[in-house]
């Protein structure tokens, strides 16, 4: 294994060695060696120390233990130790006279010399092992976090998908009907849908717009509603102050709008007024929209795809379930919604 794969940098390394260097030096000359034997000695312990190192970087490399377990670290570290510190014994006789003062005092300083030894591999063994699984924790904590976003994504991607051709469907079906009846108005609302679909396209799902133009939108959205119900649909726009700088998410409230409108026609007879009102209070955007509903016909059935489809979206990007509401009041239908905005 190379030494660059080891988890400290070369500056730690460098000074580890260096105040291994000094402690072993300061202990000779403290036990009555004079500074060359003592320097001799450092050097002789931390090439054998560095040796260990290497020795224990590729053991845990190629037979890294599957969690955090002190055994398999000890009993390395102690073979290890025990053949670098009996090794050095067997490479100093070879090399230097058996009454030389160094072999004399390596010698005398076995024990102490095999303790230290464990322990600075051992420690380190230990370190590393705490290093790797914190790593793996972190790795796999990224890569749930990571799933989840993209699960989040796809579902928050086949959200717009349903959308855009639940509507498509819907203003295909009446230019059809307007083809017989009134080519103009289907070429009229023809052109709007292509209008619509060209900038609802460019829209980045993941990236939020002002109000002002999400008001574009849903703009041109009740342009082509307004060719396909004629003058029976009206819609009035209550928007505060300021309100157009905040930011919502792209294409939220277009699916209410269309709730507002498909519902609101369901068995009404005449003609209808749609009123949005668009506010800030605190840290959100508010908009609400009401509709008129008929007793007699029951009103809508169940909440509609459109609100659910808001609803999921709101949960997926915020967490909460709070953020919308809905309720049926005498010949009123309301939905109220709150988008906290960006910090």
């Amino acid at each position: 294994m190379e030494w660059h794969k080891i988890p400290f940098s070369k500056r730690d390394i460098l000074f580890f060695l260096l105040l291994v260097f000094g402690s072993a030096t300061f202990i000779a000359m403290y036990y009555g060696q004079s500074w060359k034997t003592g320097v001799a000695d450092a050097g002789f312990f931390v090439i054998q120390l560095v040796l260990g190192l290497f020795l224990l970087v590729n053991m845990l490399h190629y037979y890294p233990p599957s969690k955090i377990n002190a055994w398999p670290a000890l009993l390395f570290s102690l073979v290890v130790s025990v053949l670098l510190v009996f090794g050095g014994k067997w490479l100093a006789r070879g090399i230097l006279d058996t009454n030389a003062v160094f072999f004399v005092f390596y010698e005398k300083s076995i024990p102490a010399r095999l303790g230290i030894m464990f322990l600075l591999l051992y420690c380190v063994a230990i370190f590393m092992l705490l290093i790797k699984n914190f790593e793996k924790g972190w790795n796999q904590q990224q890569l749930g976090e990571m799933s989840r976003k993209l699960s989040k994504d796809a579902e928050l991607f086949y959200l717009r998908q349903q959308l855009q051709p639940h509507f498509l469907f819907n203003s295909l079906n009446s230019i059809s009907a307007l083809l017989g009846s009134d080519p103009k108005k289907a070429r009229l609302m023809l052109q709007e849908l292509a209008d619509f679909f060209r900038a609802s396209l460019k829209k980045d799902p993941m990236k939020w717009e002002r109000v002002d133009e999400e008001y574009k939108i849903i703009s041109q959205y009740l342009s082509i509603e307004k060719v396909r119900f004629g003058h029976r649909l009206d819609f009035r726009f209550n928007m505060e102050e300021g309100v157009g700088d905040l930011m919502v998410p792209p294409l939220l409230i277009q699916p209410l709008v269309e709730n507002a409108i498909k519902h609101g026609l369901y068995g009404v007879t005449g003609d209808i007024l749609i009123e949005f009102t668009a506010k800030k209070e605190g840290n959100y955007f508010v908009i609400v929209i009401t509709n008129p509903c008929s007793q007699q016909s029951g009103g809508p059935r169940g909440v509609g795809f459109g609100l659910e489809s808001v609803e999921r979206r709101l949960y997926l990007l915020f967490g909460r379930k709070d953020l919308l509401h809905y309720k049926k009041d005498n010949d009123n239908f309301t939905v109220s919604m709150k988008i906290p905005q960006p910090k």
